[in-house]
């Protein structure tokens, strides 16, 4: 017989625990409880009962992620994103613009921010392929977005067909 408590007794009887109220009379009630095996401490209690306290939840801060966040991990950004780099050749528009074939590190921009037009985030004409250094350098810089468009509507030299 386990100790379940003051007042409140454990007795365990074909893979069953029943609980026993013991009251002021002397008269026991009995009540089934349900035991879980415990992820926190690794003992088996009954459930919501467990010595320590819960900790916060580990779901890779999925509460505190913003829209644009969710938006570029789900499937229709990567389909989008894989679609522009096809449109694009597989290189870095702004650095073909400068006469260099840069292929390696590529990202797919957004030229006007998601959070600024949300409804543009799958426009072709609002999305470019650019390597890392490009993206970092046009990134927050208005110098750019008229240079970028232009390069998002028109198809990269028929030469690299």
């Amino acid at each position: 017989m386990l100790l379940a408590g003051k007042g409140h007794e454990q007795i365990k009887n074909s893979d069953i625990i029943y609980m026993i109220k013991l009251n002021r009379k002397k008269e026991a009630g009995l009540q089934k409880i349900h035991m879980v095996s415990c992820s926190r401490c690794g003992r088996i209690h009954p459930r919501g009962q467990c010595p320590r306290p819960a900790t916060r939840s580990r779901s890779r801060g999925s509460e505190t992620r913003t829209d644009a966040q969710r938006f570029r991990s789900s499937r229709t950004w990567q389909r989008k994103a894989e679609e522009v780099k096809e449109r694009d050749k597989h290189l870095c528009r702004l650095c073909l613009y400068n006469g260099v074939i840069n292929f390696r590190e590529l990202s797919v921009h957004h030229i006007t921010p998601i959070n600024e037009a949300k409804e543009k985030r799958l426009d072709n004409d609002n999305l470019i392929t650019l390597c890392n250094d490009c993206h970092v350098k046009v990134e927050g810089d208005d110098q750019y977005t008229d240079l970028l468009r232009r390069l998002a509507i028109s198809p990269p030299a028929k030469s690299l067909k």
